[in-house]
């Protein structure tokens, strides 16, 4: 069985203000990542899913400039990773996404 997760982000735009009292734009965008449940059996399934997962909102979150310079928004990457991982809600990712964002914290 396929599964389709689907996440609302707000993702700040490159462009900075050009007055400091004019808030910066943002962007609503839907992001999706179908994937099938057996992918998470067992640690090495959900390890791969959650890189799966990181490539995937990395992709989305892409800012700026041709495709080889593309930056990005790691903020935004961050921020559909934590979403997906809680609606997907299974203990294996969480736990992989708990040690994936205190290694990143350090």
């Amino acid at each position: 069985m396929s599964r389709m997760i689907a996440c609302l982000a707000a993702a700040a735009a490159l462009v900075a203000p050009v007055f400091a009292e004019t808030p910066a734009p943002t962007e609503t965008f839907a992001f999706h990542f179908t994937f099938r449940q057996a992918q998470l059996d067992g640690a090495q399934g959900a390890a791969r899913l959650h890189r799966q997962l990181r490539v995937e909102a990395a992709r989305a979150c892409r800012i700026g400039a041709p495709s080889a310079m593309r930056l990005v928004d790691e903020q935004c990457r961050d921020q559909l990773v934590d979403a997906a991982v809680k609606r997907i809600n299974n203990p294996q990712l969480t736990q992989i996404h708990s040690g994936a964002t205190a290694v990143a914290a350090d």
